[in-house]
């Protein structure tokens, strides 16, 4: 596995990992099923722009197994980010890798704070926040768990 910055060239890659999602990993990631997240996702990575926009993808040869992404609003210093990861990738390490070079980028754009939105019953996702930031601020409302990690400085 290889991780690196997402480009424009990515576009096919990216519709290809969501078309391999399962029904259950679509639901987890988009909070509903079916193809309407993984679309939103597409139209949403076209506007990736490296400044207020970012993506790191895990690759395993010529095929992207794994993404993860922040954006904020133009100057902010606070950044949602999201992650997902190929279900037979899953468990072994590609979350926690996508999340670390995620929080490095960011960084390194002027953002101190991630914050995102789980699915409370996606036990891996809240785990991989609360092993890999342990300091976060985190609740769960309405079956959703809410989470703000403060990034440590480089």
């Amino acid at each position: 596995m290889v991780l690196r910055t997402a480009g424009a060239g990515d576009m096919a890659g990216f519709a290809e990992l969501l078309a391999r999602l399962s029904a259950e990993s679509v639901r987890r990631r988009f909070f509903t099923p079916g193809p309407l997240g993984p679309a939103w996702e597409l139209r949403y990575l076209e506007t990736l722009d490296g400044m207020d926009r970012g993506a790191v993808v895990a690759t395993s040869g010529s095929r992207i197994v794994g993404m993860a992404r922040w954006h904020r609003e133009p100057g902010a210093t606070e950044a949602e980010m999201a992650v997902v990861v190929e279900d037979g990738w899953q468990h072994r390490g590609v979350g926690t890798a996508l999340v670390r070079a995620l929080a490095d980028g960011a960084r390194g754009r002027g953002v101190s704070v991630l914050t995102g939105s789980i699915l409370a019953d996606n036990s891996p996702a809240v785990r991989l926040v609360r092993v890999n930031a342990p300091w976060a601020d985190g609740a769960v409302r309405r079956g959703v768990y809410e989470f703000r990690i403060e990034l440590p400085a480089a």
